[in-house]
């Protein structure tokens, strides 16, 4: 819903060097988003994070504005030297088995307080929903806004048709 803040929980990127060998599904922070009925929408975060939440978009006919700075990077993805930054794994790596929901504005101070009365594990708000239909826009920590490109993870991408 457009307002909705935007939030994932644990750390993105990395999985390139080897990150989702190691993952904890989220199971039980999952069932408790559900189950409490704090999150409007829910993906685990297998594709990367700028494909997984077009896919909550495409479901709901909204766009997207999250910030750069919010976004929690993983030290895997620090320390990787590879042709991407650390921002563009937390984006485009695709299984960190993390969790991307929605919880409504109203509701956000309220969420807040339970989920660190429930849970060790961190959970960040990144942005929120917009009307601008399936537009993701990335703010960056200058305030510069720009339209984030599709690029996450495609597991059929290199196969040939045959």
């Amino acid at each position: 819903r457009r307002g909705d803040r935007i939030y994932v929980t644990g750390t993105l990127g990395g999985s390139l060097a080897g990150k989702h060998l190691t993952f904890e599904p989220r199971l039980e922070e999952g069932l408790w988003l559900r189950e409490s009925g704090w999150a409007n929408a829910m993906i685990d975060i297998s594709d990367g994070l700028a494909t997984d939440l077009r896919h909550i978009l495409d479901m709901s006919g909204a766009g997207a504005e999250i910030e750069a700075a919010a976004i929690p990077i993983s030290r895997e993805a620090r320390a990787a030297r590879r042709n991407r930054t650390p921002l563009e794994q937390a984006l485009f790596d695709g299984e960190d088995f993390e969790l991307l929901f929605t919880v409504s504005p109203d509701k956000q101070k309220a969420f807040e307080s339970s989920w660190q009365d429930s849970f060790k594990l961190p959970c960040t708000p990144i942005g929120f929903i917009t009307g601008q239909g399936r537009r993701v826009i990335l703010r960056e920590a200058d305030g510069a806004r720009h339209l984030l490109p599709d690029g996450g993870f495609e597991h059929f991408k290199s196969m040939k048709k045959t």
